[in-house]
């Protein structure tokens, strides 16, 4: 059940704070049989090391075509036999940096997400395009031939403008067409089954966090029954584990606001077939973090349909 199994890098936080090398925490991710790393974007990655590199890869994105981009992309990831492009070398450079990551190992999948005010009318339209645009390419050099890219809004409160999040997603979704990518919002800030209307509406996916519908009361946002009555396999494109209690994200799965048995018998019964990331806070220790985890999950075996 749990074939895709990996970690979202948020949980990386407090080692790259301590100056610790990004990329040979995921390559000990990927070691431990961690092979989906969903790269989260935020001020702990960026005032980080490999955060210069990514703010490298964004300058060349600016400074070469859209064609140029594609070959690039293809050029640098293995499997790829593309040529690279007649390019500056300087230009090259961060790209050459960045895809350190792709060289680790051959099957390990990657994908980006970042935080983003989509449900909310942006103040510059333009502006706003033009930070999807470059997600977009970002999410496409980390893999051309499954990209993906994750919003979540962390501004919407309760106070909801339909029209405006359906005709921003509607926006997002006809951007930069020659680099595919499939475009997810996660439910946050609003019970599922609201997120997942206006995802519907707009032909995009859903990445999936049970904690999220838990306030820190242990209060539920709305009535899970109405998401999972209607939403389709086909609709939840990852799914993230994480567990919450009272005083915030747990480091570990076991304890906490989340009924796991009754999330496994949910995705297990709609044929969920997406990845499963591992979501907690951010400790000296992830990996071992990650490791334990995953021993709380393979205690479950799906018989029958029920999760024990």
């Amino acid at each position: 059940m749990f074939d895709k199994l990996g970690i979202v890098t948020n949980c990386l936080a407090k080692r790259l704070a301590d100056n610790d090398s990004f990329e040979k925490l995921i390559g000990a991710f990927i070691q431990n049989g961690f092979l989906h790393i969903e790269i989260r974007d935020g001020d702990y990655l960026r005032q980080s090391a490999f955060g210069g590199i990514i703010e490298g890869v964004e300058t060349a994105i600016q400074e070469v075509s859209d064609t140029e981009w594609l070959q690039i992309c293809l050029a640098f990831h293995p499997g790829s036999w593309h040529d690279r492009p007649e390019l500056d070398a300087q230009k090259l450079q961060p790209i050459s940096d960045f895809s350190r990551l792709f060289q680790i190992n051959p099957e390990a999948v990657f994908s980006y997400a970042m935080a983003h005010p989509w449900m909310g009318r942006p103040q510059n339209t333009a502006a706003d395009d033009a930070r999807i645009i470059q997600a977009k390419k970002l999410a496409y050099l980390l893999s051309p031939a499954n990209a993906r890219l994750r919003l979540v809004d962390l501004t919407a409160g309760q106070a909801l403008d339909e029209e405006t999040a359906i005709t921003n997603l509607r926006r997002y979704q006809s951007l930069a067409p020659e680099f595919p990518v499939a475009l997810a919002v996660e439910n946050s800030q609003l019970a599922p089954h609201v997120i997942l209307n206006l995802a519907n509406q707009c032909n995009v996916h859903m990445a999936y966090d049970e904690a999220n519908n838990y306030n820190q009361d242990g209060l539920t946002l709305g009535d899970s029954s109405l998401f999972w009555n209607a939403v389709q396999n086909s609709q939840i494109i990852s799914v993230h584990l994480k567990q919450k209690n009272h005083t915030g994200v747990c480091a570990h799965l076991e304890e906490g606001f989340v009924d796991f048995p009754a999330l496994f018998k949910h995705l297990h019964d709609s044929s969920y077939n997406g990845d499963w990331l591992l979501e907690y806070r951010a400790t000296d220790q992830p990996i071992q973090d990650a490791v334990k985890s995953r021993e709380y999950l393979l205690t479950y075996q799906i018989q029958e349909g029920v999760a024990p």
